[in-house]
C-alpha cells in the first residue's frame, strides 16, 4: 500500500490526475476491493470535465475547481484504502467455514479457562497477581520519571534561530511555509512530543496543492521522524490554510531540523528548545 500511495501522491503533485486514477484503479483490481466503483466514478467525472472543457461548456476556472475536488476525493480514497488490510486473494467458502469453527472453539476454550481461574484461584495465580501489581507500580514510577524530564512539567517554546519561514519553487509554482507556533513537551519515558503549527501559502500557477503530514519530517540525531496527526487539506490557487502536526522524538534531543517538501524540492528550518 505505501508504494501505490506514494505513486498517487506524486502524480497528483505533478498534475497527472488521469494517470493517478488509472494507477489506483489497476491496484484496486488486483486487491479485489469494493472501492473499485468509487475510483471508476472519479475517473468518469474527470473525463467528463475534460470533455466539457474541450467543448467550452465550462470555464477554465470551473474545470480547475472540479479537478481539485477530484484530486481531494482521490487522496481521501487512498487514505481509506490504507486503513484496510487486503489478502492476496479471496478465501474459499469451505475454508472460511472451518476457520470460523476453529476460531469459535478456541474462544470457548479460552473462556472456559478464564472461568476456572476465577472459580479456583491457585497459589501460583495469586503470586502472579502480586507480581503484576509490582510491575504496574514500577511502570507507574517509570512514567512519572519520564514525565518529569522537563523540569517545569509543561511544554516549552521551540525557537527557530534562522527564521520561521521558507519558500520552495517547483515547476514555476511557489509555496511558502510559515511556522506560526511550536512547542516541545514530555510524552513518555523514551520520547518527547514536538508540535508544530504551520501555514501553507500557495502562489498562482496550478489548480491547488495537498497540504498534508507527508510534506514534513523532523530530523533529530541524523534520523528522520515522520509527522503525525490528521493533517490532510487542499490549498486552492492563491490562498492559504493553517494546519498542525507533531513528532515523537528521543526525549534527550534539544535541537532538530524541520524538513519541508513541495513537489521534488525540500529545505530545512533549524530549531532548538
Amino acid at each position: 500500500m505505501p508504494e501505490i500511495k506514494e505513486q498517487v501522491q506524486k502524480l497528483i503533485i505533478e498534475s497527472k490526475t488521469e494517470e493517478a486514477l488509472e494507477a489506483l484503479i489497476e491496484w484496486i483490481k488486483s486487491k479485489q476491493s469494493n472501492e473499485l466503483n468509487e475510483a471508476i466514478i472519479l475517473r468518469s467525472r474527470y473525463e467528463q470535465a475534460e470533455r466539457d472543457l474541450g467543448m467550452n461548456l465550462i470555464s477554465p476556472e470551473d474545470a480547475a475547481r472540479v479537478f481539485s475536488q477530484i484530486n481531494f476525493s482521490l487522496l481521501n480514497l487512498v487514505d481509506n484504502l490504507e486503513k484496510k488490510t487486503f489478502a492476496p486473494g479471496a478465501i474459499p467458502a469451505k475454508r472460511r467455514g472451518w476457520l470460523l469453527a476453529l476460531t469459535s472453539s478456541l474462544l470457548i476454550l479460552v473462556l472456559a479457562m478464564f472461568i476456572l481461574k476465577i472459580l479456583f484461584p491457585s497459589r501460583e495465580l495469586r503470586g502472579s497477581e502480586q507480581t503484576e501489581k509490582s510491575t504496574q507500580t514500577s511502570d507507574s514510577e517509570e512514567k512519572t520519571i519520564g514525565d518529569s524530564s522537563n523540569k517545569s512539567g509543561k511544554a516549552v517554546a521551540v525557537q527557530f534561530p534562522q527564521g520561521n519561514e521558507a519558500s520552495l519553487i517547483d515547476s514555476d509554482v511557489k509555496v511558502t511555509y510559515t511556522i506560526l507556533e511550536s512547542s516541545a513537551e514530555s510524552y513518555n519515558a523514551e520520547n518527547q512530543k514536538v508540535t508544530v503549527k504551520i501555514r501553507c501559502l500557495l502562489g498562482e500557477g496550478r489548480f491547488g496543492m495537498n497540504f498534508w503530514s507527508s510534506s514534513f519530517r523532523l530530523i533529530a540525531d541524523d534520523l528522520p521522524y515522520a509527522a503525525q496527526g490528521n493533517l490532510n487539506e487542499l490549498v486552492e490557487n492563491e490562498s492559504f490554510k493553517d494546519g498542525e502536526v507533531y513528532f515523537l522524538i528521543p526525549k534527550d534531543a534539544r535541537a532538530a531540523d524541520l524538513q519541508l517538501r513541495f513537489g521534488d524540492q525540500t529545505t530545512i528550518l533549524p530549531l532548538k528548545w
